[in-house]
């Protein structure tokens, strides 16, 4: 439940919907996964700028921030909804191409399962997800129908 100063509340706060056009919305999106690669890519210029004595914990935490960021930023640039990068496909493709979004998401969970499969030699994890992910893109692209009782 929400909560407000003074207690609990059965409102939250948003921003207000329809404030923002296709280009806006992208940029906002494309926001999220730009800082992480930029935090990625400053903090590569740190590790480089200072000396970091061996055996210290700094040198490994750094690299683990570096990596995380960066394939962090890239995992959420997929193309697959409602991540950043499905989010960012739906600002491009506009609201009535929602279907091929959901395809496209799908297509991609193959792709990736069908590569870890291969490349990673992961069987249960990856099928998993993949059949997850694709269930859920497919029931996205079925038809809604609405009944007006009268």
């Amino acid at each position: 439940m929400p909560w407000r100063v003074g207690g609990p509340t059965n409102s939250y706060a948003s921003y207000p919907s329809g404030r923002l056009d296709r280009k806006q919305s992208f940029i906002v999106t494309a926001a999220g996964p730009g800082v992480q690669i930029a935090l990625g890519v400053a903090m590569i210029g740190v590790g480089r700028s200072l000396e970091i004595p061996p055996g210290s914990l700094f040198g490994p935490f750094l690299t683990y921030l570096i990596w995380v960021s960066i394939v962090w930023a890239v995992l959420n640039c997929l193309p697959i909804y409602p991540m950043d990068g499905g989010q960012m496909l739906a600002t491009i493709l506009g609201p009535r191409r929602q279907r091929l979004v959901h395809l496209t998401g799908a297509i991609v969970a193959v792709v990736i399962g069908v590569a870890g499969y291969l490349f990673l030699g992961t069987r249960l994890s990856t099928g998993f997800w993949v059949h997850s992910e694709v269930r859920v893109q497919v029931e996205c692209t079925r038809p809604v129908y609405f009944v007006t009782l009268k």
